[in-house]
């Protein structure tokens, strides 16, 4: 088993969300794995920032198993041209249900993720504010897992 489970589990929530995500007009939002500079899209969902720590799950003699108690967060990054900074935070939030309702929806293990116990959103932040021309919106949440590793 890898060393965490966090890229296997940043993939798995990317690719469960594609195809997920509201359309707004002739858009859909990019989901990618991390930013992605050369996209030059106003809407955009990826991942970042996963950090963690392990502890052992038993002293005993022979391999020890390890406990992860990590993070990472999903972006929604929205730029809307000219609406204002509530519209955006809006859309922001539509996307953002769709984000929460994955997770919750696949909270015990249901990515098949060997050695992943559950996952959960457990915070977020909101940011943003007017552009030229049009407002945006991030809304970050920082999603939360439990792993047992060998």
């Amino acid at each position: 088993m890898a060393s965490t489970i966090v890229v296997a589990l940043r993939r798995a929530v990317v690719d469960g969300l594609s195809g997920l995500l509201p359309d707004y007009g002739d858009r859909q939002a990019l989901v990618t794995y991390a930013w992605d500079p050369e996209a030059r899209d106003s809407l955009q969902v990826f991942t970042m920032r996963p950090r963690g720590d392990h502890s052992p799950a038993a002293l005993r003699a022979g391999r020890n198993h390890r406990n992860e108690e990590a993070s990472f967060q999903v972006v929604i990054h929205v730029e809307v041209a000219g609406a204002d900074v509530e519209e955006a935070d809006n859309r922001a939030l539509e996307i953002g249900q769709v984000v929460e309702e994955f997770i919750a929806d696949h909270k015990s293990n249901e990515l098949a993720i060997p050695g992943l116990n559950w996952i959960t959103v457990s915070s977020w932040e909101m940011n943003g504010g007017p552009a030229d021309r049009s407002a945006i919106s991030q809304l970050i949440y920082t999603v939360s897992y439990n792993a047992r590793l060998t």
